[in-house]
């Protein structure tokens, strides 16, 4: 009610006579001052819906963000360790080749059979020699 009298305090004559309100004019002043304060409820709803939106696009992006540092690091570390992996099988190879030049070696030969095989050199009286006639070689052909 209160705000009944601040709209028509303005229309107050002194004296016995009533002042002459023009109730069309009010109504259309209300009536444009409405949609004023609907614009600007909207313009607000619409401003607060940007700033959400925003928002949540940012947490968006953060997110990714962190999966993908997160991704590079676990990738990282296997690829660490495939390396590690790949060290150990070329130092292994790298062994393997050095055991097998030194297998090659005539004198690695004899030394192993005579130690773990037991094997021993023949003496001279055991040594027989053959002749192999020539007919018997491979004829080969060039």
């Amino acid at each position: 009610m209160r705000e009944y009298y601040k709209d028509y305090s303005r229309y107050y004559v002194g004296g016995s006579a009533a002042p002459k309100i023009d109730f069309e004019k009010s109504y259309e002043e209300k009536v444009k001052v409405a949609p004023k304060v609907n614009l600007r409820r909207k313009q607000l709803v619409a401003l607060q819906l940007k700033m959400m939106s925003f928002m949540v696009i940012s947490f968006m992006c953060a997110g990714i963000l962190v999966f993908q540092h997160s991704a590079m690091a676990y990738n990282r570390a296997q690829i660490n360790t495939k390396e590690k992996a790949i060290a150990e099988l070329e130092d292994r190879i790298d062994s393997i080749k050095t055991d097998i030049a030194e297998s090659v070696d005539a004198k690695y030969v004899e030394k192993r059979a005579v130690e773990k095989l037991g094997m021993v050199r023949p003496k001279k009286h055991q040594i027989v020699y053959i002749e192999v006639p020539k007919e018997s070689y491979v004829v080969q052909y060039n």
